[in-house]
């Protein structure tokens, strides 16, 4: 019988990713390019980043060595899948494309075939 396990929340892989680079919320959101309240939302499961903050995001956790080196791929593909999944709820960003295939900013960032994209659980922050 095989069991798979359920995917880790979205926030928790937020607060070990930036854990593992040091930065602070504010640092985190400075490079990003966003409020510091917006990453605070994200860490606490009330919003989600669009997919143009989540590439951003991830490029920033690369850059800083928030994912592991030999997992980086993984660990991203995880944290966007986490986000897309999360932010489901949201009316409209589930019939909004935003396929981050279309947006390669880099080979590790998005998962191929994603037809969604995250943002804010019932209301939409993109």
């Amino acid at each position: 019988m095989v069991t798979s396990q359920p995917a880790e929340a979205f926030r928790h892989l937020l607060l070990r990713y930036r854990g593992r680079t040091g930065l602070t919320q504010r640092q985190l959101a400075e490079r990003v390019g966003v409020h510091r309240r917006s990453v605070q939302e994200w860490e606490i499961g009330a919003s989600y980043p669009s997919a143009e903050r989540l590439q951003g995001l991830i490029r920033v956790l690369l850059e800083a060595g928030g994912l592991r080196p030999g997992h980086e791929a993984a660990e991203a593909h995880g944290l966007w899948a986490a986000a897309l999944d999360e932010a489901r709820g949201c009316t409209r960003c589930s019939t909004r494309p935003g396929s981050p295939s279309s947006m390669q900013a880099s080979a590790v960032l998005p998962a191929p075939g994603t037809d969604r994209r995250p943002g804010r659980r019932g209301s939409c922050t993109a």
